[in-house]
Protein backbone atom coordinates (compact mmCIF):
# COMPACT_ATOMS: atom_id res chain seq x y z
CA UNK A 1 0.00 0.00 0.00
CA UNK A 2 1.70 3.53 -0.91
CA UNK A 3 1.26 6.28 1.25
CA UNK A 4 -1.07 8.59 0.46
CA UNK A 5 -0.27 12.25 2.01
CA UNK A 6 -1.58 15.08 4.23
CA UNK A 7 -5.21 15.84 4.20
CA UNK A 8 -8.36 16.46 5.82
CA UNK A 9 -11.76 15.18 7.43
CA UNK A 10 -14.25 16.19 5.39
CA UNK A 11 -16.98 19.11 6.56
CA UNK A 12 -19.26 20.78 3.95
CA UNK A 13 -17.57 24.45 4.83
CA UNK A 14 -13.90 23.12 3.34
CA UNK A 15 -15.57 22.37 -0.32
CA UNK A 16 -14.48 25.40 -2.26
CA UNK A 17 -10.70 24.35 -0.78
CA UNK A 18 -11.06 20.98 -1.61
CA UNK A 19 -12.93 21.16 -5.13
CA UNK A 20 -9.76 23.65 -6.14
CA UNK A 21 -7.40 20.73 -6.59
CA UNK A 22 -5.19 21.96 -4.61
CA UNK A 23 -2.28 19.88 -4.16
CA UNK A 24 -2.14 20.44 -0.92
CA UNK A 25 -5.09 18.06 -0.13
CA UNK A 26 -4.34 14.87 -1.17
CA UNK A 27 -6.44 12.91 1.26
CA UNK A 28 -9.70 13.51 2.57
CA UNK A 29 -11.09 11.41 5.72
CA UNK A 30 -15.25 10.71 4.98
CA UNK A 31 -17.11 10.35 8.42
CA UNK A 32 -19.41 7.65 6.61
CA UNK A 33 -22.29 8.17 8.87
CA UNK A 34 -22.83 11.86 8.24
CA UNK A 35 -23.73 10.90 5.23
CA UNK A 36 -26.81 8.97 6.00
CA UNK A 37 -29.91 8.98 6.06
CA UNK A 38 -31.50 7.30 9.46
CA UNK A 39 -35.42 5.72 9.22
CA UNK A 40 -37.44 4.63 11.36
CA UNK A 41 -40.50 3.58 9.38
CA UNK A 42 -39.92 -0.23 9.43
CA UNK A 43 -39.73 -0.04 13.03
CA UNK A 44 -36.32 -0.08 13.94
CA UNK A 45 -33.40 1.72 13.00
CA UNK A 46 -31.88 1.79 9.39
CA UNK A 47 -30.00 3.92 7.54
CA UNK A 48 -29.67 5.46 3.69
CA UNK A 49 -26.96 7.22 2.04
CA UNK A 50 -27.59 10.68 1.29
CA UNK A 51 -27.34 10.38 -2.56
CA UNK A 52 -27.04 14.01 -3.36
CA UNK A 53 -23.60 14.58 -0.49
CA UNK A 54 -22.35 10.87 -1.51
CA UNK A 55 -22.27 12.15 -5.20
CA UNK A 56 -20.41 15.14 -4.61
CA UNK A 57 -17.49 13.77 -2.18
CA UNK A 58 -17.42 10.68 -4.86
CA UNK A 59 -16.20 13.72 -7.68
CA UNK A 60 -13.39 15.17 -5.96
CA UNK A 61 -10.25 14.37 -6.62
CA UNK A 62 -8.61 13.16 -3.37
CA UNK A 63 -7.84 9.75 -2.40
CA UNK A 64 -10.85 9.21 0.02
CA UNK A 65 -10.21 7.03 3.81
CA UNK A 66 -13.14 6.31 6.12
CA UNK A 67 -13.33 7.16 9.84
CA UNK A 68 -16.53 5.85 11.29
CA UNK A 69 -18.02 7.64 13.72
CA UNK A 70 -21.09 4.98 15.23
CA UNK A 71 -19.14 1.99 15.63
CA UNK A 72 -16.65 2.78 18.33
CA UNK A 73 -14.74 -0.57 18.88
CA UNK A 74 -14.12 0.31 22.90
CA UNK A 75 -17.50 -0.69 23.21
CA UNK A 76 -19.40 -4.09 24.71
CA UNK A 77 -22.49 -3.16 22.20
CA UNK A 78 -22.59 -6.13 19.35
CA UNK A 79 -21.65 -4.57 16.26
CA UNK A 80 -24.90 -3.32 13.92
CA UNK A 81 -25.34 -5.09 11.35
CA UNK A 82 -27.08 -2.75 9.20
CA UNK A 83 -24.38 -0.14 9.53
CA UNK A 84 -21.60 -2.73 8.42
CA UNK A 85 -23.49 -3.34 5.41
CA UNK A 86 -23.49 0.59 4.67
CA UNK A 87 -20.06 0.77 5.81
CA UNK A 88 -18.97 -1.89 3.09
CA UNK A 89 -20.75 -0.24 0.66
CA UNK A 90 -19.22 2.56 1.50
CA UNK A 91 -15.49 1.73 1.56
CA UNK A 92 -15.60 -0.32 -1.59
CA UNK A 93 -17.05 2.67 -3.31
CA UNK A 94 -14.27 4.69 -2.33
CA UNK A 95 -11.80 2.31 -2.73
CA UNK A 96 -10.51 3.29 1.25
CA UNK A 97 -7.47 1.62 2.15
CA UNK A 98 -8.30 0.62 5.87
CA UNK A 99 -11.16 1.73 8.29
CA UNK A 100 -11.19 3.09 11.35
CA UNK A 101 -13.12 4.02 14.30
CA UNK A 102 -13.37 5.17 18.28
CA UNK A 103 -11.34 2.93 21.11
CA UNK A 104 -14.60 4.60 23.09
CA UNK A 105 -18.26 3.62 23.73
CA UNK A 106 -21.71 5.82 23.05
CA UNK A 107 -23.82 3.68 24.69
CA UNK A 108 -24.64 1.52 27.39
CA UNK A 109 -26.57 -0.93 28.94
CA UNK A 110 -29.49 -0.52 31.43
CA UNK A 111 -30.83 -4.12 32.13
CA UNK A 112 -33.37 -4.30 29.36
CA UNK A 113 -31.66 -1.95 26.48
CA UNK A 114 -29.29 -0.38 24.95
CA UNK A 115 -28.93 3.18 25.45
CA UNK A 116 -27.33 6.06 24.05
CA UNK A 117 -24.68 8.11 26.09
CA UNK A 118 -24.75 10.66 22.68
CA UNK A 119 -21.13 11.27 22.87
CA UNK A 120 -17.94 9.15 22.74
CA UNK A 121 -17.01 8.01 26.33
CA UNK A 122 -13.79 6.62 27.56
CA UNK A 123 -13.65 2.69 28.38
CA UNK A 124 -12.22 1.40 31.16
CA UNK A 125 -8.52 0.39 30.02
CA UNK A 126 -8.25 -3.25 31.68
CA UNK A 127 -7.79 -6.61 30.32
CA UNK A 128 -10.99 -7.04 29.97
CA UNK A 129 -12.19 -4.11 27.44
CA UNK A 130 -8.66 -5.12 25.56
CA UNK A 131 -10.28 -8.55 24.74
CA UNK A 132 -13.34 -7.02 24.24
CA UNK A 133 -12.45 -4.57 21.66
CA UNK A 134 -9.25 -6.73 19.87
CA UNK A 135 -13.14 -8.89 19.11
CA UNK A 136 -14.75 -6.44 17.47
CA UNK A 137 -11.89 -5.25 15.81
CA UNK A 138 -10.98 -8.16 13.93
CA UNK A 139 -14.56 -8.98 13.21
CA UNK A 140 -14.74 -5.79 11.74
CA UNK A 141 -11.86 -6.20 9.35
CA UNK A 142 -13.13 -9.73 8.52
CA UNK A 143 -16.80 -7.97 7.26
CA UNK A 144 -15.28 -5.74 5.77
CA UNK A 145 -12.60 -7.38 4.21
CA UNK A 146 -9.73 -5.17 4.79
CA UNK A 147 -7.77 -3.39 6.95
CA UNK A 148 -8.82 -1.97 10.44
CA UNK A 149 -7.45 0.82 12.73
CA UNK A 150 -8.86 2.34 16.53
CA UNK A 151 -8.37 6.21 16.96
CA UNK A 152 -6.73 7.01 20.07
CA UNK A 153 -8.98 8.49 22.61
CA UNK A 154 -9.56 11.65 24.69
CA UNK A 155 -9.98 11.07 28.76
CA UNK A 156 -10.88 13.77 30.46
CA UNK A 157 -11.27 11.50 33.67
CA UNK A 158 -9.05 10.43 36.17
CA UNK A 159 -6.67 7.66 35.95
CA UNK A 160 -8.60 4.76 37.99
CA UNK A 161 -6.17 3.42 40.01
CA UNK A 162 -6.16 -0.10 39.26
CA UNK A 163 -6.07 0.56 35.29
CA UNK A 164 -3.84 0.31 32.45
CA UNK A 165 -1.45 3.09 31.41
CA UNK A 166 -2.86 4.98 28.34
CA UNK A 167 -0.07 4.04 25.91
CA UNK A 168 0.00 0.36 27.51
CA UNK A 169 -4.10 0.05 26.65
CA UNK A 170 -3.38 0.71 23.54
CA UNK A 171 -0.49 -1.31 22.74
CA UNK A 172 -2.86 -3.78 24.01
CA UNK A 173 -5.32 -3.30 21.95
CA UNK A 174 -3.93 -3.21 18.68
CA UNK A 175 -0.92 -6.25 19.27
CA UNK A 176 -4.23 -8.39 20.68
CA UNK A 177 -6.43 -7.14 17.75
CA UNK A 178 -3.53 -7.30 15.06
CA UNK A 179 -4.74 -4.05 13.82
CA UNK A 180 -3.74 -0.49 13.14
CA UNK A 181 -3.82 2.63 15.25
CA UNK A 182 -5.14 5.98 14.36
CA UNK A 183 -2.58 7.94 16.43
CA UNK A 184 -4.48 11.21 17.95
CA UNK A 185 -1.94 13.17 19.15
CA UNK A 186 -3.88 16.23 20.22
CA UNK A 187 -6.41 13.95 22.25
CA UNK A 188 -2.78 12.21 23.77
CA UNK A 189 -1.78 15.58 24.39
CA UNK A 190 -4.88 17.04 26.19
CA UNK A 191 -4.92 14.20 28.04
CA UNK A 192 -1.37 15.12 29.58
CA UNK A 193 -2.45 18.70 30.20
CA UNK A 194 -5.56 17.06 32.25
CA UNK A 195 -3.28 15.16 34.06
CA UNK A 196 -3.06 11.95 32.70
CA UNK A 197 -0.14 10.19 31.20
CA UNK A 198 2.74 12.02 29.35
CA UNK A 199 2.70 12.15 25.68
CA UNK A 200 6.15 11.15 24.94
CA UNK A 201 5.24 8.22 27.90
CA UNK A 202 2.57 6.97 26.30
CA UNK A 203 4.25 6.84 22.77
CA UNK A 204 7.07 5.16 23.84
CA UNK A 205 4.96 2.22 24.79
CA UNK A 206 3.14 2.00 21.31
CA UNK A 207 3.83 -0.11 18.27
CA UNK A 208 4.74 2.88 16.25
CA UNK A 209 4.71 0.22 13.36
CA UNK A 210 1.25 -0.18 13.57
CA UNK A 211 0.66 3.62 13.15
CA UNK A 212 -0.61 3.54 9.68
CA UNK A 213 -2.19 7.57 10.18
CA UNK A 214 -1.88 10.61 12.95
CA UNK A 215 -4.74 13.40 13.42
CA UNK A 216 -3.90 16.73 14.26
CA UNK A 217 -6.41 19.41 15.26
CA UNK A 218 -6.94 22.50 18.02
CA UNK A 219 -9.18 23.03 20.95
CA UNK A 220 -9.82 25.05 23.83
CA UNK A 221 -10.20 25.38 27.47
CA UNK A 222 -13.23 24.75 29.60
CA UNK A 223 -13.45 25.29 33.68
CA UNK A 224 -9.49 24.06 33.68
CA UNK A 225 -9.41 21.43 31.13
CA UNK A 226 -8.24 21.24 27.84
CA UNK A 227 -11.01 19.94 25.04
CA UNK A 228 -10.00 18.26 21.91
CA UNK A 229 -12.46 20.65 20.81
CA UNK A 230 -11.23 20.77 16.91
CA UNK A 231 -11.90 24.38 16.97
CA UNK A 232 -8.84 25.92 15.17
CA UNK A 233 -5.12 25.88 15.13
CA UNK A 234 -2.88 23.11 15.79
CA UNK A 235 -1.27 24.15 18.78
CA UNK A 236 3.09 24.69 18.52
CA UNK A 237 3.59 21.84 21.06
CA UNK A 238 1.34 19.20 19.48
CA UNK A 239 3.65 20.61 15.81
CA UNK A 240 6.68 20.03 17.94
CA UNK A 241 5.28 16.38 19.01
CA UNK A 242 4.82 15.68 15.62
CA UNK A 243 7.96 16.48 14.12
CA UNK A 244 9.66 14.26 16.86
CA UNK A 245 7.78 11.17 16.42
CA UNK A 246 6.83 11.36 13.07
CA UNK A 247 10.11 9.83 12.25
CA UNK A 248 9.68 7.22 14.28
CA UNK A 249 6.38 5.42 12.01
CA UNK A 250 7.57 3.54 9.10
CA UNK A 251 4.16 2.55 8.25
CA UNK A 252 2.59 5.61 8.47
CA UNK A 253 0.35 6.34 5.69
CA UNK A 254 -1.73 9.95 6.18
CA UNK A 255 -1.15 12.85 7.86
CA UNK A 256 -5.03 14.47 8.95
CA UNK A 257 -6.41 17.65 10.06
CA UNK A 258 -9.37 18.15 12.03
CA UNK A 259 -11.69 21.05 12.25
CA UNK A 260 -15.41 21.47 12.73
CA UNK A 261 -17.37 22.57 10.24
CA UNK A 262 -18.44 25.37 12.45
CA UNK A 263 -15.11 26.42 13.25
CA UNK A 264 -13.82 26.52 9.66
CA UNK A 265 -14.91 30.47 9.58
CA UNK A 266 -12.85 31.78 12.54
CA UNK A 267 -9.78 30.18 10.84
CA UNK A 268 -10.74 30.90 7.46
CA UNK A 269 -9.59 28.75 4.53
CA UNK A 270 -6.64 30.78 4.31
CA UNK A 271 -5.80 29.87 7.89
CA UNK A 272 -6.67 25.53 7.08
CA UNK A 273 -4.17 26.41 3.99
CA UNK A 274 -1.61 27.52 6.58
CA UNK A 275 -1.64 24.33 8.87
CA UNK A 276 -1.36 22.22 5.65
CA UNK A 277 1.44 24.08 5.09
CA UNK A 278 2.74 23.15 8.07
CA UNK A 279 1.79 19.50 7.89
CA UNK A 280 3.38 19.08 4.43
CA UNK A 281 7.02 20.07 6.74
CA UNK A 282 6.04 16.72 9.01
CA UNK A 283 5.11 14.79 6.25
CA UNK A 284 8.49 15.13 4.50
CA UNK A 285 10.18 14.00 7.93
CA UNK A 286 8.43 10.52 7.82
CA UNK A 287 10.71 7.26 7.10
CA UNK A 288 12.25 7.05 4.15
CA UNK A 289 10.18 3.57 3.74
CA UNK A 290 7.50 4.30 0.77
CA UNK A 291 5.56 1.05 1.28
CA UNK A 292 3.31 0.47 4.05
CA UNK A 293 2.60 -2.91 5.39
CA UNK A 294 -1.11 -3.20 6.55
CA UNK A 295 -3.29 -6.90 6.72
CA UNK A 296 -6.46 -8.11 8.21
CA UNK A 297 -5.78 -10.15 11.04
CA UNK A 298 -7.46 -13.16 10.43
CA UNK A 299 -10.31 -15.32 12.60
CA UNK A 300 -7.61 -17.94 13.71
CA UNK A 301 -6.26 -15.67 15.66
CA UNK A 302 -8.79 -14.56 18.24
CA UNK A 303 -8.11 -15.96 21.43
CA UNK A 304 -10.48 -19.27 22.12
CA UNK A 305 -13.72 -18.90 24.26
CA UNK A 306 -16.08 -16.30 25.26
CA UNK A 307 -15.32 -12.73 26.05
CA UNK A 308 -16.19 -11.87 29.24
CA UNK A 309 -18.15 -8.33 29.23
CA UNK A 310 -19.52 -7.82 32.62
CA UNK A 311 -16.88 -5.67 34.40
CA UNK A 312 -16.85 -3.67 31.00
CA UNK A 313 -20.67 -3.00 30.71
CA UNK A 314 -20.57 -2.51 34.58
CA UNK A 315 -18.30 0.78 33.50
CA UNK A 316 -20.19 1.86 31.03
CA UNK A 317 -23.63 1.58 32.58
CA UNK A 318 -22.19 3.53 35.69
CA UNK A 319 -20.54 6.23 33.51
CA UNK A 320 -23.39 5.98 30.72
CA UNK A 321 -25.81 6.90 33.26
CA UNK A 322 -24.23 9.76 35.11
CA UNK A 323 -23.42 11.43 32.19
CA UNK A 324 -26.75 11.73 30.91
CA UNK A 325 -27.87 13.16 34.33
CA UNK A 326 -29.09 9.77 35.86
CA UNK A 327 -29.21 8.95 39.31
CA UNK A 328 -26.12 5.66 40.41
CA UNK A 329 -25.26 4.49 43.19
CA UNK A 330 -22.09 1.87 44.38
CA UNK A 331 -18.31 2.57 44.83
CA UNK A 332 -17.66 3.17 41.44
CA UNK A 333 -20.77 5.83 41.24
CA UNK A 334 -19.14 7.78 44.48
CA UNK A 335 -15.77 7.49 42.61
CA UNK A 336 -16.62 8.80 39.25
CA UNK A 337 -19.19 11.96 41.14
CA UNK A 338 -15.88 13.16 42.83
CA UNK A 339 -13.96 13.22 39.51
CA UNK A 340 -14.49 17.10 37.88
CA UNK A 341 -14.01 15.19 34.63
CA UNK A 342 -17.30 14.05 34.66
CA UNK A 343 -19.04 17.88 34.59
CA UNK A 344 -17.07 18.19 31.73
CA UNK A 345 -18.55 15.30 30.14
CA UNK A 346 -21.88 15.90 30.68
CA UNK A 347 -21.36 19.33 29.60
CA UNK A 348 -20.32 17.96 26.29
CA UNK A 349 -23.46 16.06 26.10
CA UNK A 350 -25.37 18.70 26.97
CA UNK A 351 -23.53 21.11 24.59
CA UNK A 352 -24.09 18.54 21.78
CA UNK A 353 -27.64 17.80 22.46
CA UNK A 354 -28.43 21.51 22.18
CA UNK A 355 -26.42 21.62 18.50
CA UNK A 356 -28.17 18.51 17.59
CA UNK A 357 -32.00 20.38 18.15
CA UNK A 358 -30.64 23.37 16.90
CA UNK A 359 -29.57 22.01 13.49
CA UNK A 360 -32.62 20.36 13.39
CA UNK A 361 -35.06 22.64 14.16
CA UNK A 362 -33.52 25.98 13.31
CA UNK A 363 -36.34 28.09 12.84
CA UNK A 364 -37.89 26.97 16.26
CA UNK A 365 -34.85 27.52 18.10
CA UNK A 366 -34.75 31.32 17.03
CA UNK A 367 -38.49 31.75 17.65
CA UNK A 368 -37.70 30.02 21.21
CA UNK A 369 -35.10 32.44 21.98
CA UNK A 370 -36.13 35.32 20.74
CA UNK A 371 -39.71 34.91 23.01
CA UNK A 372 -38.26 33.24 26.09
CA UNK A 373 -34.50 34.22 26.05
CA UNK A 374 -32.27 32.23 26.84
CA UNK A 375 -32.48 31.39 30.37
CA UNK A 376 -35.50 29.64 29.44
CA UNK A 377 -34.92 27.88 26.50
CA UNK A 378 -32.06 26.51 28.61
CA UNK A 379 -34.56 25.14 31.37
CA UNK A 380 -36.73 23.83 28.40
CA UNK A 381 -33.78 21.52 27.07
CA UNK A 382 -32.52 20.77 30.69
CA UNK A 383 -36.48 19.39 31.22
CA UNK A 384 -36.53 17.48 27.78
CA UNK A 385 -32.56 15.95 28.41
CA UNK A 386 -33.83 14.46 31.63
CA UNK A 387 -36.71 12.74 30.34
CA UNK A 388 -35.42 11.66 26.99
CA UNK A 389 -31.75 9.57 26.18
CA UNK A 390 -30.09 11.26 23.65
CA UNK A 391 -30.61 10.36 20.13
CA UNK A 392 -26.94 10.04 17.77
CA UNK A 393 -28.62 11.56 14.58
CA UNK A 394 -29.80 15.08 14.52
CA UNK A 395 -33.23 14.27 12.57
CA UNK A 396 -34.08 11.43 16.12
CA UNK A 397 -32.79 14.27 18.65
CA UNK A 398 -35.09 17.25 16.56
CA UNK A 399 -38.14 14.99 16.42
CA UNK A 400 -37.98 13.59 20.10
CA UNK A 401 -37.39 17.15 20.83
CA UNK A 402 -40.40 18.53 18.48
CA UNK A 403 -42.49 16.24 19.94
CA UNK A 404 -41.76 17.58 23.53
CA UNK A 405 -42.06 20.90 22.76
CA UNK A 406 -45.62 20.67 21.37
CA UNK A 407 -46.62 18.71 24.44
CA UNK A 408 -45.41 21.39 26.70
CA UNK A 409 -46.76 24.04 24.28
CA UNK A 410 -44.78 27.41 26.03
CA UNK A 411 -46.64 30.46 25.50
CA UNK A 412 -45.38 31.77 21.98
CA UNK A 413 -46.97 33.47 19.09
CA UNK A 414 -46.51 31.51 15.94
CA UNK A 415 -44.90 28.24 17.50
CA UNK A 416 -47.33 26.05 16.55
CA UNK A 417 -47.40 26.54 12.73
CA UNK A 418 -43.42 27.17 12.61
CA UNK A 419 -43.33 23.85 15.17
CA UNK A 420 -45.30 21.93 12.80
CA UNK A 421 -43.76 22.51 9.88
CA UNK A 422 -40.22 21.88 10.85
CA UNK A 423 -41.50 18.79 12.49
CA UNK A 424 -43.28 17.70 9.39
CA UNK A 425 -39.67 17.90 7.20
CA UNK A 426 -38.17 15.77 9.95
CA UNK A 427 -40.74 13.19 9.92
CA UNK A 428 -40.93 12.86 6.39
CA UNK A 429 -37.00 11.67 6.14
CA UNK A 430 -37.36 9.93 9.66
CA UNK A 431 -40.82 8.05 9.31
CA UNK A 432 -41.39 8.75 5.51
CA UNK A 433 -44.69 10.21 6.29
CA UNK A 434 -46.92 12.76 4.73
CA UNK A 435 -48.29 15.49 6.46
CA UNK A 436 -50.50 18.61 6.05
CA UNK A 437 -49.20 21.87 7.92
CA UNK A 438 -51.59 25.00 8.23
CA UNK A 439 -50.00 28.19 8.78
CA UNK A 440 -52.07 30.99 9.55
CA UNK A 441 -50.09 33.69 8.58
CA UNK A 442 -48.12 33.78 5.54
CA UNK A 443 -45.32 31.15 5.83
CA UNK A 444 -42.35 33.08 3.91
CA UNK A 445 -42.77 36.13 6.16
CA UNK A 446 -42.36 33.99 9.15
CA UNK A 447 -39.53 31.71 8.07
CA UNK A 448 -37.69 34.77 6.30
CA UNK A 449 -37.56 36.52 9.59
CA UNK A 450 -36.70 33.56 12.31
CA UNK A 451 -34.09 32.66 9.17
CA UNK A 452 -32.48 36.25 10.13
CA UNK A 453 -32.85 35.90 13.84
CA UNK A 454 -36.11 38.08 13.90
CA UNK A 455 -39.68 37.53 15.44
CA UNK A 456 -42.11 38.85 13.01
CA UNK A 457 -44.12 41.52 13.48
CA UNK A 458 -47.30 41.04 12.51
CA UNK A 459 -47.29 39.07 9.53
CA UNK A 460 -50.05 39.27 7.45
CA UNK A 461 -52.68 36.52 7.95
CA UNK A 462 -52.65 34.62 5.52
CA UNK A 463 -54.59 30.52 5.89
CA UNK A 464 -52.31 28.25 3.83
CA UNK A 465 -51.53 24.55 3.60
CA UNK A 466 -48.71 22.84 2.88
CA UNK A 467 -48.28 19.45 2.27
CA UNK A 468 -44.64 17.75 3.07
CA UNK A 469 -44.14 14.45 1.46
CA UNK A 470 -40.96 12.31 1.81
CA UNK A 471 -38.76 11.89 -1.04
CA UNK A 472 -39.08 8.43 -3.03
CA UNK A 473 -36.26 6.88 -4.92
Amino acid sequence: MIPIGVGLVFVPQLLPLLQSGSEAVSVLEVEPQTLWLLSRSCRRDSYRPNQERFAELAMLPQQKILHSVGLPVGSSQPLESNQIDLLKLMAESFESPWVSDHLSFNAFYDGHAWTKAGFFLPPLQCSETVACAATKLRALAQTLDRPVAFETGVNYLRPQGDELKDGEFFRSVAETADCGILLDLHNLWVNECNGRQRVGEALAQLPLERVWEVHLAGGMQLDGYSLDAHSGAIPEEVLDLAAVWIPEMPNLGALIFEILDDHVASLGLDGVARQLERMHSLWALRSSKREIAVRIGSRSDAASGPVSTDLVQAWEATLGALVIGRECSGELASRLQDDSGLQILRSLVTDSRSGSITQGLQHTMSLLLGSLGATEVQKLLGEFMRMHPPELFVSAEADAFATFVAAVAPDVPYLGEVLSFEHALIRAVLYEEASTVVFDHDPATLLESLEHGRIPREPVRNKTSLVVRPERG
